[in-house]
Parts: C-alpha cells; sequence; structure tokens
C-alpha cells in the first residue's frame, strides 16, 4: 500500500512539472514575439530615419579632421638620390635611377614578397617626410608647367598635402628575399613607405580613349632638353664610379665610401644624370630668377654642376665631384647653386614661395 501511495504522489508531482514546464515554455514563446515585435519597430524607425536624411552627408559624423589613423612603414627607401633638390617631380622621368626597399614588417618579412617577382611593376604608397610642415599646406598650388598659375591641392600632385602622402609608380628590377629593387622612383633616400602594391593592368590601366588632362600635365608639354658632359665630366664620373666600388674602398681602407648604387656603371649613372636634366628638376623660381647661375644635382653621392641654356635647350654638365659630407647625406640640401643669389635661399635649395607642385 506505501509503494503504491508513493507512486501516485510521484505522479502528482509530475504532473504539476509538465504543467509549470508548459508555463514556462508559453511564457519564453511570448517573450520571444515581444523582442521580434521590438526589433521590428526599431528597424522600422531606423529605415524612417535614413529616408529623412540626405543621400550624400558632407560629414555624417562630424569626425572630419578629428579622426587618426595611425600607420607604420613597412621600411624605408634607400635611393640615388638624397636631397628633394634634384629629385625627379614624378616616377619614370629618370629610368636610370635606382633604389631599393628592404621591407621590415612581420616576424618573417622574406615571406611577404612571396609572388611579388612576378610583376614587372608596383605602386609605392610613401610619405613626404621631408616637407616643411603643416604651416606650408594651402588650398592651392603652383604647377611649375603652368609658369605661375595656381590650381587646388587635389587638382595637382603637389607634396605639400593635407596628409603627406605620396604615390609612385616604379619599375621592379628583381626581388631578393626581403629586399626589392626599383628603378625610375622618384623617392629621395630614407622616404618611409607605408604599402607596396603590384600594379594589375587589367585594372590600374584606364582606355586610353577614356582619359583626360590638361594640356600642360601632357608629357610632351615641355620641350625636351638636350644634355651635354663635357669631356672633363665624363671622365670624372668614369674614375668616381671605377674607383669607388666596394672591393675599392675596403682595399684602401681610407678614403670616401663606396657608392650604393652605379659602382663600377659609370654608363648607368650617366644615364641617370641626362634623364634627371632632360625633365628640368629646377623650380620656377630658379628658372626665372637663377637661370644664368650654375645648378647642382646628386646621384649617388656624385655632384655634378651643370648651365642651362634656355635659348637653345641645352644642359652643359661641367665637372663631376664625389661628395666628401656622407655623413651628412639625407640631411636637406645645402643649396643647388654655386655661389650667387640663389645659393642664400632655402636650406634644401627648392625655393618654395610660390607653393610649387611636381608637375
Amino acid at each position: 500500500m506505501a509503494d503504491a501511495a508513493a507512486v501516485r504522489s510521484l505522479a502528482i508531482q509530475l504532473k504539476a512539472a509538465r504543467s509549470e514546464i508548459s508555463k514556462l515554455h508559453k511564457r519564453v514563446n511570448a517573450l520571444n514575439n515581444t523582442v521580434k515585435q521590438e526589433l521590428a519597430a526599431v528597424r522600422r524607425d531606423a529605415l524612417r530615419q535614413s529616408a529623412l536624411r540626405p543621400s550624400f552627408p558632407a560629414d555624417p559624423n562630424g569626425l572630419v579632421g578629428q579622426q587618426v589613423f595611425p600607420m607604420a612603414p613597412i621600411g624605408y627607401i634607400e635611393s640615388c638620390f638624397v636631397y628633394r633638390n634634384g629629385t625627379p617631380r614624378q616616377p619614370g622621368l629618370a629610368r636610370a635611377a635606382r633604389s631599393r626597399l628592404k621591407v621590415a614588417w612581420g616576424d618573417h618579412p622574406a615571406h611577404t614578397t612571396a609572388g611579388l617577382d612576378e610583376f614587372s611593376h608596383v605602386w609605392l604608397l610613401f610619405v613626404f617626410h621631408n616637407n616643411r610642415g603643416e604651416s606650408v599646406v594651402k588650398s592651392k598650388a603652383k604647377p611649375p608647367r603652368l609658369d605661375g598659375a595656381a590650381v587646388g591641392i587635389f587638382g595637382c600632385r603637389t607634396p605639400h598635402r593635407p596628409n603627406a602622402i605620396g604615390l609612385s609608380l616604379v619599375k621592379l628590377e628583381c626581388v631578393e628575399g626581403d629586399v626589392l629593387h626599383f628603378r625610375g622612383a622618384d623617392l629621395i633616400d630614407g622616404t618611409p613607405v607605408l604599402d607596396v602594391k603590384p600594379y594589375l593592368a587589367y585594372a590600374d590601366a584606364p582606355p586610353q580613349q577614356e582619359i583626360r588632362c590638361p594640356e600642360y600635365a601632357n608629357a610632351h608639354a615641355d620641350s625636351e632638353l638636350r644634355v651635354h658632359l663635357t669631356d672633363r665630366a665624363r671622365s670624372q664620373l668614369h674614375e668616381i664610379c671605377t674607383s669607388t666600388s666596394v672591393e675599392t674602398c675596403n682595399r684602401r681602407r681610407v678614403g670616401p665610401r663606396p657608392l650604393r648604387f652605379f659602382a663600377n656603371k659609370p654608363e648607368e649613372a650617366e644615364a641617370a644624370f641626362v634623364q634627371l636634366l632632360q625633365a628640368d628638376p629646377r623650380s620656377v623660381y630658379r628658372k626665372q630668377k637663377c637661370a644664368t647661375e650654375v645648378y647642382r644635382v646628386c646621384v649617388d653621392g656624385i655632384d655634378a654642376e651643370c648651365t642651362f641654356d634656355s635659348a637653345s635647350g641645352d644642359v652643359t654638365v661641367h665637372c663631376v665631384t664625389l661628395k666628401d659630407d656622407f655623413a651628412n647625406v639625407g640631411a636637406l640640401d645645402p643649396g643647388p647653386s654655386v655661389g650667387g643669389s640663389c645659393s642664400a635661399h632655402t636650406p634644401d635649395g627648392d625655393v618654395d614661395m610660390e607653393q610649387e607642385t611636381d608637375f
């Protein structure tokens, strides 16, 4: 009898438990329905508010000029151009110019360059680290080819921009592990590089018939200058290139440091000078105010003194010397003129009173 009573008691308890569970299920379902209804109401509200806002708000969150996106270089360029003055205004103008980048990102930098050697050209995203600060950035700049006329900074390629970021398309000569070798770059020595991206012809080259640009920005807008090296200058260049190789300097143990790019390559060094001067790296100010003065350019630590004849379009390289103060390579330019009124201007030798761009 006692067992039967215990069974009946358990049955009653089980029935009560099932009833409570059923009630809980109903309450959970009711809560789920309530939540779904409330979420639907929130979505409807959001859609209504979105419809009331302008389609293209100028600054939806009021954050323009306030947000900061920290970035770190993946490496620093080693370039045959050590000064801003005398560096090509655009990539590809001095195709013989050489530079390299040692990638220093990640635990295994060489892994990051795998597959890159299959491409002939790459984009370099970099920082104009030698700009003179935000005070130089203005809303307009003066492209040299416009002879003093101004355009908006977003309508040209001035290095003085709200964000001092540059973009150059360069030829990738070869990849050696974590070191990338380039030709035709327009970056000065020590430039911080933020990223390297392969050039994709199918995506990066627009149809030729769709390309539009102002006349002054066309490649033929400037007549190409004729560059001549005197016999003396060519002989000096050959002597410098053949006597400052790593092996020669190591044997001497004293004297100048070896060339980084053109040791034992006098023909390539001459080509770099010729291509650089053909594109006329002088500023408008220097062309107008200092046209008759001797102009200096430096390639791979080799100084060349030259003169421009605007009437004939001839550029003559008179002499070539090896820099003595290699400890200062990469510092601000000492000035491109030898004496004369222009040598007293800005320390980088590029008078920026006109806020020039790099067209």
